[in-house]
């Protein structure tokens, strides 16, 4: 036990309800080795470092996978009393929820009491002792049969996993032993609630008698269930759990989004919430996920990255308690038919890129409104690759528009009058319909601006990012900037009659050989650790005598436009200049209120181009091309100029 003093954070009842929940699987996140080597390492005090990372998310909770001692994974546990070696001592992890705690972010642990490992020490005094050990029916055991280990005695495993031991949780001396560490947590580590793992499988008798207990000692304590299937209200209801896990809308968020049928997803949430009889959910906060340490990570499993604002904006606007899975917010891949030390992998440090910043802005939007929170929901306007969502309550009424398309579209809504922009906290007129940019979404509060609409300028924290490439051949670079508009002209240049327009269905393909041209026929772009494909997103060109001469593309979530490229064949022309004048105006239009550009440390012509046209430097990100060199060995030590490129740098804008 340890013995440090422990921040207890003082909830109420229902706090989960509009918090932000993120997940941590620790022997992963961590580095430790898969297989209990018994030596001891405090490597769970990382999560101290990632403290600011959190904060800039918004969140609530941290949910921690299983962290006492174990055999391999985490839930074959050996004791239930000791925090594993491999991830350090019961002080460390104490260390680790009061600084949590300070940043009033609760703490949420893994329950694993259907199972134990085969170390458990019980089980392994069973082995020892056979029919004299007292622990024997702590298990189901059938002396006179055999295991697949040849122990001379048969027990139960988990779904025939026999290196998972089943509890007997009908023994009133095991109930009494788990209600007894639970309560030591409590105690020791402040927690604020339980994640009960495979929970459909638990007695329900167990989970009365744990209800009873924990919320007798804490009527804020929160218990949440993994639930795959079924009723969800057999064990989530006022004598057992406050919550299940919604896997239901897991596998219809991404599905929805993959095939361009947001009916999948529509029909998922108002089977669960809709205003029906019938529906099952009303009023419920269920817990929502896009992955998790168990399944695909979803920018691996989407089929098209531009998607995952739109797939994390309905995550975090549908009824629920949004959790997000550590590395997911800024695009990290694993793949579940890789296994599953693949999904559990280890980050030195968190990133900051434009998924995280929007994610960031969501979890913001949600913690504002009441509507988002606690609301009812209805379908208000359905399409196969568009989508209105109605929330509202007595204090206000949220839509939430979202585009699963290349292409612009107006939806139509029921509604004319006044409302405000969540991302940005402009007033804007809805004249029935909601006008949403390629695969682009909206968020609008019905009724005119309040007092605090407007958003503090966004908060930078000083972590690596990834750096903008193109993704495929080793030897691509960045596409070089325009230069333009020298001192010295060269006397010989002759102006060229250039004329500018919109990227549209008629010219596509023509900029889409120019993009494969400049980019050495990668059209797949890694922007911020999100692959973008740029012959999707919105652009403007530039033309002289029908051949295509300059071309932008850019793209705009959560209130800021970022130019992803930037191309001119006609140095000195002043091309690069009217594109980005151009992708200004357009993301004015739109209600940004930044425009970004990032490069990297070597791009000198970069850094006095965009600077001479009005950016500024905003952020430095130290060594952020040391993490991206892990993702992409091609990345050369060595830039332009022979500058060492180890560093990123993010110009801003700031828009009128």
């Amino acid at each position: 036990m340890s013995e440090k003093q422990v921040i207890h954070l003082k909830n109420q009842p229902g706090w989960q309800n509009s918090a932000m929940f993120y997940q941590i699987y620790p022997i992963g996140f961590c580095g430790a080795p898969y297989e209990n080597d018994g030596q001891p390492q405090s490597r769970i005090r990382k999560v101290i470092n990632w403290v600011p990372h959190l904060e800039s998310l918004h969140t609530g909770a941290v949910y921690f996978s299983p962290v006492f001692e174990s055999d391999t994974h985490g839930y074959d546990t050996r004791d239930f009393r000791k925090i594993d070696t491999r991830l350090g001592t019961n002080e460390d992890f104490a260390d680790v929820c009061n600084a949590l705690h300070e940043a009033g972010i609760r703490v949420v642990l893994d329950g694993v009491f259907n199972h134990v490992g085969r170390g458990f020490w019980a089980f392994q005094d069973v082995l020892r002792n056979r029919e004299n050990s007292p622990y024997r029916d702590w298990f189901h055991i059938n002396f006179g049969g055999n295991s697949n280990y040849n122990d001379g005695l048969w027990y139960e495993g988990w779904e025939g996993h026999f290196e998972l031991v089943k509890l007997n949780l009908q023994n009133p001396a095991v109930i009494d032993h788990i209600l007894d560490c639970v309560g030591g947590w409590m105690e020791e580590f402040a927690i604020d609630g339980l994640r009960l793992d495979v929970a459909y499988l638990l007695n329900e008798n167990f989970l009365r008698r744990l209800h009873q207990y924990c919320k007798g000692k804490d009527p804020a304590f929160f218990l949440l269930g993994e639930m795959i299937h079924g009723d969800y209200r057999r064990i989530m209801n006022p004598e057992m759990l406050d919550s299940v896990t919604n896997y239901e809308c897991y596998k219809g968020l991404y599905s929805s989004f993959n095939d361009k049928n947001m009916f999948e997803i529509a029909h998922s949430l108002n089977r669960q919430f809709g205003s029906e009889n019938w529906c099952l959910y009303q009023g419920e906060h269920l817990l929502c996920f896009a992955d998790n340490h168990d399944v695909t990570r979803i920018h691996t499993i989407l089929k098209e990255k531009e998607q995952l604002p739109g797939l994390y904006t309905m995550l975090y606007c549908m009824p629920g308690i949004p959790c997000l899975y550590y590395g997911s917010e800024w695009g990290a891949d694993g793949d579940k038919k890789d296994g599953d030390p693949s999904l559990r992998p280890c980050f030195d440090v968190p990133i900051q890129n434009k998924l995280t910043r929007f994610i960031g802005e969501l979890s913001r939007i949600k913690l504002g409104s009441k509507a988002l929170s606690e609301g009812s929901y209805k379908n208000e306007t359905l399409l196969n690759k568009q989508i209105v969502i109605r929330r509202e309550c007595p204090e206000e009424t949220v839509l939430v528009g979202i585009n699963a398309d290349q292409s612009g579209f107006n939806i139509n809504i029921n509604y004319h009058g006044p409302a405000v922009d969540l991302f940005t906290g402009e007033a804007r007129e809805l004249n029935g319909c909601i006008e949403l940019p390629p695969y682009g979404v909206g968020i609008y509060r019905l009724g005119p601006p309040r007092e605090g609409d407007k958003p503090e300028a966004p908060q930078t924290v000083a972590s690596p990012i990834t750096m903008t490439i193109p993704s495929g051949k080793p030897e691509q670079k960045p596409a070089p900037v325009p230069k333009e508009e020298p001192d010295q002209k060269p006397a010989e240049k002759m102006p060229l009659s250039v004329s500018y327009g919109v990227i549209n269905g008629g010219n596509r393909e023509q900029a889409n050989a120019y993009l494969r041209e400049h980019w050495l026929f990668a059209t797949d772009m890694v922007v911020h650790g999100i692959v973008i494909d740029m012959t999707k997103l919105p652009g403007f060109g530039a033309w002289a005598d029908g051949k295509l001469v300059g071309l932008v593309t850019y793209s705009i979530a959560a209130g800021v436009c970022e130019i992803v490229s930037l191309n001119s064949d006609a140095p000195g022309q002043g091309i690069g200049t009217e594109l980005i004048q151009r992708v200004k105006k357009a993301a004015k239009d739109q209600g940004c209120r930044t425009l970004t550009v990032t490069t990297t440390n070597d791009n000198l012509e970069a850094l006095g181009f965009y600077q001479k046209r009005g950016f500024d430097m905003a952020r430095f990100y130290r060594g952020s091309l040391e993490y991206t060199r892990r993702m992409k060995p091609q990345l050369p030590e060595l830039g332009e100029h022979g500058i060492p490129l180890r560093h990123e740098i993010e110009l801003e804008m700031y828009l009128d």
